[in-house]
C-alpha cells in the first residue's frame, strides 16, 4: 500500500508490545494487591497475565533475533545523517543544565537556537558564540565540541548508556 515507507516495523511492533506487557503486569498487580498472609482463590487469575506476558517476551525476542542477524548498516547514509548537527541538540541542553540552567529553561533556548540557525540555513556550528550568548550568556566556546558524534556517545557514560565503556559492560553482561 506504500511502497516509498522504510520505517522499521518489526521495531514499532515489538515496541508496541511494551503495552500488552505493561498491561499484564498491572493485571497482576491488581490481582495481588491487598492481599492477606495465606492463599486465596483469586491468585489463579494471575496465570493469564503470566503466561501472556511469557509469549509476547519470547515472541518478541525472536523476532528481534531475526531481525539483528539480517540487519544491514548503511555506513555511507549513517555518516551523512550524523552531519546534521540538530541531532546535538539534547547534548547542547545538558551542556547548559550542567552549568545550573533549568531544564525546561534550557530546552527553550536550545529550542530557539535551533530554530534561529534554520531560519538562517546554518549548522549549529556555524551560529557564532556572539549569536549563542544572545540566547545565554553560559555559552563558551567548549559548546561547539558538542556537535561531534564520538563525543555525543561518549557523553552518554552512565549505566547502560552509549559510550563504548557502557556498550562493553552491557555485552559482557549478555
Amino acid at each position: 500500500m506504500m511502497p516509498q515507507k522504510k520505517n522499521p516495523d518489526v521495531l514499532e511492533l515489538v515496541r508496541g508490545k511494551c503495552g500488552t506487557l505493561y498491561g499484564s503486569l498491572v493485571e497482576i498487580m491488581t490481582v495481588m494487591k491487598g492481599l492477606p498472609l495465606t492463599y486465596n482463590r483469586d491468585m489463579q487469575l494471575d496465570k493469564e497475565p503470566l503466561f501472556k506476558s511469557i509469549d509476547v517476551t519470547g515472541s518478541s525476542l525472536k523476532i528481534l533475533t531475526e531481525l539483528f542477524k539480517n540487519l544491514k548498516v548503511n555506513e555511507g547514509r549513517a555518516s551523512e545523517l550524523l552531519q546534521d548537527e540538530s541531532i546535538y541538540a539534547t547534548d547542547i541542553m545538558e551542556y547548559l543544565i550542567k552549568k545550573g540552567i533549568s531544564l525546561t529553561d534550557s530546552h527553550n533556548i536550545v529550542g530557539k537556537i535551533v530554530a534561529y540557525a534554520l531560519d538562517r540555513k546554518l549548522k549549529l556550528s556555524e551560529v557564532p558564540l556572539r549569536d549563542l550568548r544572545f540566547f545565554s550568556s553560559k555559552f563558551n566556546k567548549d559548546v561547539y565540541e558538542l556537535l561531534d558524534a564520538k563525543k555525543s556517545v561518549n557523553l552518554k557514560n552512565s549505566f547502560g548508556g552509549t559510550s563504548p565503556k557502557q556498550v562493553r559492560k552491557q555485552l559482557k553482561n549478555a
